[in-house]
């Protein structure tokens, strides 16, 4: 049980620098201009939904190791939601540099 609270705080503090740090990096990312600034916008909400979906993938797996009943099907919902956010983050930028 403490494993599963211990993860879910480390893993929310590290999602919460993980957010500001790239936040302002996208923020910054069009100083230049040479993005249309609705593509930069849609940049930046495509980035920060990926990291949300990061976030509560680390609430289910922490909660993975709370709940034992329902552990491997937590995991499984980890890993998945895990791959979905980081696919999300990394799209978002693909695109925002093909597109500089």
């Amino acid at each position: 049980m403490i494993i599963g609270i211990v993860f879910i705080v480390v893993w929310l503090a590290l999602a919460g620098v993980w957010f500001v740090m790239s936040l302002m990096a996208g923020a910054m990312a069009n100083d230049s201009g040479t993005v249309d600034s609705n593509f930069h916008a849609a940049m930046l909400i495509t980035l920060m939904l990926g990291e949300l979906v990061v976030a509560i993938a680390g609430v289910l797996g922490g909660a993975s190791f709370i709940v034992s009943a329902a552990g491997a099907t937590l995991w499984k919902a980890f890993w998945i939601l895990l791959a979905v956010g980081v696919l999300m983050q990394v799209a978002a930028i693909g695109l925002f540099l093909a597109r500089a």
